[in-house]
């Protein structure tokens, strides 16, 4: 069992500003108070990799809205799904790969248009 929570991601976060990449896996209790922490405290991201955390649309939304560098983000639970307009919020990122465990046809169609040179 991991004692890495949300509370050690803050406090990452609040450290480290320059902080390019993160990624972390089987970590239920990651949610939006961490992806908010490194979302507003490290501008400099460019790879999130969040495997099995809870992630959610309000994260992805956070994500989409703060992380301005971000080119990599992979984000897959198997019982995880997110909303159509979460995922295309992601559009605003300067993406150049975006990796979901299972995607609608309907949003990765809009999310292509929107960054046509985006790996979905």
């Amino acid at each position: 069992e991991s004692s890495f929570d949300s509370a050690c991601v803050i406090a990452l976060a609040s450290q480290c500003h320059d902080l390019r990449k993160f990624s972390i896996s089987a970590c239920n209790d990651i949610g939006l108070s961490a992806i908010s922490a490194i979302a507003h405290n490290c501008p400099l991201i460019t790879e999130l990799v969040l495997e099995d955390t809870d992630v959610d649309d309000a994260c992805l939304i956070v994500i989409a809205e703060c992380c301005r560098f971000l080119t990599r983000l992979d984000i897959y639970h198997e019982e995880k799904k997110w909303s159509h307009d979460a995922l295309v919020s992601l559009a605003a990122c300067p993406l150049e790969r975006l990796h979901v465990l299972s995607i609608k046809k309907r949003t990765r169609d809009e999310i292509k248009r929107k960054r046509p040179f985006l790996r979905v």
